[in-house]
Protein backbone atom coordinates (compact mmCIF):
# COMPACT_ATOMS: atom_id res chain seq x y z
CA UNK A 1 0.00 0.00 0.00
CA UNK A 2 1.36 3.26 -0.64
CA UNK A 3 0.03 6.55 -0.53
CA UNK A 4 -2.66 8.42 -1.26
CA UNK A 5 -4.15 12.31 -1.26
CA UNK A 6 -7.15 12.38 1.55
CA UNK A 7 -8.42 15.68 0.02
CA UNK A 8 -8.93 13.95 -3.67
CA UNK A 9 -10.82 10.46 -1.90
CA UNK A 10 -10.65 9.52 1.90
CA UNK A 11 -10.07 6.38 3.52
CA UNK A 12 -10.01 4.94 6.71
CA UNK A 13 -6.87 3.15 7.14
CA UNK A 14 -7.20 -0.27 9.62
CA UNK A 15 -3.93 -1.68 11.14
CA UNK A 16 -3.37 -4.86 12.48
CA UNK A 17 -1.41 -3.56 15.78
CA UNK A 18 -2.35 -0.49 18.21
CA UNK A 19 -0.93 2.86 17.05
CA UNK A 20 -1.61 3.00 13.93
CA UNK A 21 1.20 0.09 13.01
CA UNK A 22 1.39 -3.87 11.58
CA UNK A 23 -0.43 -4.96 8.27
CA UNK A 24 -3.00 -2.72 7.00
CA UNK A 25 -6.53 -2.38 4.84
CA UNK A 26 -6.99 0.99 3.59
CA UNK A 27 -11.26 1.18 2.82
CA UNK A 28 -12.21 4.53 0.30
CA UNK A 29 -15.29 6.79 0.55
CA UNK A 30 -17.17 5.98 -2.70
CA UNK A 31 -18.69 9.35 -4.24
CA UNK A 32 -20.84 7.48 -6.53
CA UNK A 33 -22.83 5.90 -3.89
CA UNK A 34 -26.13 6.94 -3.98
CA UNK A 35 -25.95 7.88 0.36
CA UNK A 36 -23.30 10.14 1.62
CA UNK A 37 -21.82 7.09 2.86
CA UNK A 38 -19.97 4.26 2.01
CA UNK A 39 -20.63 0.53 3.18
CA UNK A 40 -17.83 -2.55 3.68
CA UNK A 41 -18.92 -6.08 4.80
CA UNK A 42 -16.61 -8.36 6.53
CA UNK A 43 -16.15 -10.26 3.03
CA UNK A 44 -14.70 -6.22 1.83
CA UNK A 45 -12.46 -6.20 4.40
CA UNK A 46 -10.71 -8.88 4.25
CA UNK A 47 -10.52 -8.41 0.63
CA UNK A 48 -9.19 -4.83 0.79
CA UNK A 49 -6.35 -6.17 3.39
CA UNK A 50 -7.69 -6.74 6.89
CA UNK A 51 -8.05 -9.77 9.12
CA UNK A 52 -10.87 -10.74 10.53
CA UNK A 53 -11.17 -9.00 14.02
CA UNK A 54 -7.90 -8.57 14.13
CA UNK A 55 -7.46 -4.90 13.58
CA UNK A 56 -6.62 -2.95 16.66
CA UNK A 57 -6.08 0.63 15.45
CA UNK A 58 -7.67 3.14 12.71
CA UNK A 59 -6.66 6.11 11.02
CA UNK A 60 -9.97 8.32 9.57
CA UNK A 61 -9.09 11.65 7.74
CA UNK A 62 -10.16 14.97 8.99
CA UNK A 63 -13.67 15.26 7.89
CA UNK A 64 -14.29 11.71 7.62
CA UNK A 65 -16.43 9.63 10.63
CA UNK A 66 -16.21 5.46 10.57
CA UNK A 67 -18.36 3.61 12.03
CA UNK A 68 -17.41 0.07 13.17
CA UNK A 69 -20.36 -2.99 13.81
CA UNK A 70 -19.75 -6.09 15.15
CA UNK A 71 -22.37 -7.86 12.70
CA UNK A 72 -21.81 -7.88 8.99
CA UNK A 73 -25.65 -6.83 9.09
CA UNK A 74 -24.41 -3.37 10.60
CA UNK A 75 -25.67 -3.51 14.07
CA UNK A 76 -23.85 -4.95 16.99
CA UNK A 77 -21.66 -2.81 18.84
CA UNK A 78 -20.14 0.70 17.31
Amino acid sequence: MGPYDPRQIGAVTLFEDGECTGGTGRFYWNPDSEWSSTYYNVEDMIYGGSRNNSMHSLMVPKGYTAYLYANDSFDGKV
